[in-house]
This record gives C-alpha cells, sequence and structure tokens, in this order.
C-alpha cells in the first residue's frame, strides 16, 4: 500500500515541460516588453522566472545563466544553448521558438485585451 503511495506522488511530480516553456516565453516577454534591446539582469530574471508555474526541468536553465545582464536575443540564445549542450530540445523544448513561443504570444496579447 506504501508503494502505491509512493507511485502516485512520484506521479504527480513529473510534469510535461510544455506548458512550463510556454509560461518561461511569456515570462520572457512579459520583461522585455517592448524594448528587446534593453539588459536585465540574470537576477531580474530568475526572480521573475521564479514565481511563474514553470516546472524545475524548465527552471533549471534559467539559474544555470553565466552572470551578467542579457537582451531578450542573449538571453533566449545561452538558455537555449544550455538545452542543446544537456541534449534536452526533444524533452524540454527550446526557448522562444516554436509552439510554445506562439501560444504564449497568443496568451500574452488575450491578456493585455
Amino acid at each position: 500500500m506504501a508503494e502505491k503511495s509512493m507511485e502516485k506522488s512520484a506521479a504527480k511530480s513529473i510534469e510535461h515541460p510544455m506548458p512550463s516553456l510556454v509560461n518561461a516565453d511569456r515570462v520572457i516577454d512579459e520583461l522585455y516588453g517592448n524594448n528587446p534591446n534593453q539588459k536585465i539582469s540574470k537576477d531580474k530574471i530568475v526572480e521573475a522566472a521564479a514565481k511563474a508555474p514553470i516546472v524545475p526541468d524548465v527552471m533549471t536553465y534559467f539559474t544555470r545563466l553565466p552572470e551578467g545582464s542579457y537582451t531578450k536575443k542573449e538571453l533566449i540564445d545561452s538558455l537555449n544553448q544550455d538545452v542543446k549542450s544537456r541534449h534536452r530540445e526533444a524533452a524540454v523544448g527550446l526557448f522562444g521558438v516554436g509552439r510554445a513561443e506562439e501560444l504564449a504570444k497568443e496568451e500574452l496579447k488575450q491578456k493585455h485585451i
């Protein structure tokens, strides 16, 4: 009986990263707004990401960022470089591209209507 309880709790802790990637892309879009060339510090980026519903597997990429400040492109490139270096593209996806980016932009637009 204890085994079933442990299996259930383990299953609950495993979430698909796609919704988190959408949330991560939304955080990035909100941080930079209409000024993608502004430099934002790692601390501010990690703080904003920590407030969003992002699973640990995706949050790891924010916390692993090298110290410094990033433009939107530099941030996305750095995050994706880490994803690729760990060969996690298939499992996690990439930041700022594909379906997650489209969903994040759609949701952001609806939020501001």
